[in-house]
């Protein structure tokens, strides 16, 4: 029986990060259109349609949200893998 190829979420990304040139430099405002461009990309849609279907990664997901709950922040910039 043929095994169903997995695409692995986290090499689509890294590929999208590669092609828009948001590379581990220090941050520039020139940078700022590359970031946005690879955050505008749709695979992040799908990536929550995924995160939704997958019992781990929405653990991980309620897991941080319990602990932001936790915190005594009034606000969260960001928090991202």
């Amino acid at each position: 029986m043929l095994e169903r190829a997995r695409i692995c979420p986290c090499r689509i990304f890294a590929d999208l990060w590669m092609k828009y040139g948001c590379l581990a430099a220090a941050m520039q405002a020139t940078m700022m259109k590359k970031y946005t461009q690879f955050c505008g990309h749709p695979i992040w849609f799908l990536n929550g349609i995924f995160v939704e279907q997958h019992a781990e990664s929405r653990g991980h997901r309620v897991a941080i949200a319990e602990a932001l709950r936790l915190t005594v922040a009034k606000t969260v910039l960001d928090f991202g893998g």
